[in-house]
């Protein structure tokens, strides 16, 4: 359930501009799907730390043209990941991964 509300979270921010991320669920998803769509090799986080050096590398990429990922980048940009991981953030970081690679 927790894993659902925070993908519907940002899939509804990604439509508003001012809407920022609150949480390391909502960026571990985020994260997840833009380093599928930039071929960032991590596949599975383990860490708070790892979820943060991965935001660090997607942010280092040029930013996208699609708007929706424009968004993800976007409110990356501006989020701080904080100490709090779990299965739950490591499993939302693959849910992005896997929805990268099926829409491209």
């Amino acid at each position: 359930m927790i894993q659902l509300l925070a993908v519907q979270a940002v899939e509804k921010k990604v439509h508003f501009p001012e809407a920022v991320m609150v949480g390391n669920y909502e960026c571990a998803y985020a994260a997840g799907y833009l380093a599928g769509k930039f071929n960032i090799l991590l596949e599975k986080l383990h860490s708070a730390d790892e979820l943060r050096e991965t935001v660090a590398e997607i942010l280092k990429h040029p930013e996208p043209e699609d708007a929706r990922e424009k968004r993800f980048f976007e409110m990356l940009k501006g989020y701080e990941v904080t100490r709090t991981f779990d299965e739950d953030a490591a499993q939302l970081y693959a849910t992005g991964r896997s929805r990268a690679s099926g829409a491209t």
